[in-house]
């Protein structure tokens, strides 16, 4: 009986994948670059990436990450969500930090 037995074999994924910043200023950080680099990854291949600056909504991103708009002085932060192939999403990943000389 193939159909039971692909049946039974299946498994639904269930668990939603991490999201890591490794690249961009340092949690607490000061950086005096108004367009700061971040890169990350998700802890599963295949997963979308969303990312924002602030209280701006997420949208589709890849790593490097790079802000189009110079940010202003003072403490931003900066988001990044992964969402897997059977639509899980993980938490937001965040780094504060600040822009100033």
């Amino acid at each position: 009986k193939p159909a039971y037995a692909a049946f039974t074999a299946f498994s639904a994924d269930a668990t939603p994948p991490m999201a890591k910043i490794n690249f961009g200023p340092l949690q607490g950080g000061t950086t005096s670059d108004p367009t700061p680099t971040f890169k990350f990854y998700s802890s599963e291949a295949g997963s979308t990436l969303r990312c924002r600056f602030d209280a701006k909504p997420l949208a589709p991103c890849s790593s490097p990450f790079t802000s189009t708009m110079a940010l202003a002085s003072g403490p931003h932060v900066f988001s990044v969500e992964a969402t897997d192939a059977a639509g899980n999403v993980s938490a937001l990943a965040t780094r504060s930090f600040t822009v100033g000389p």
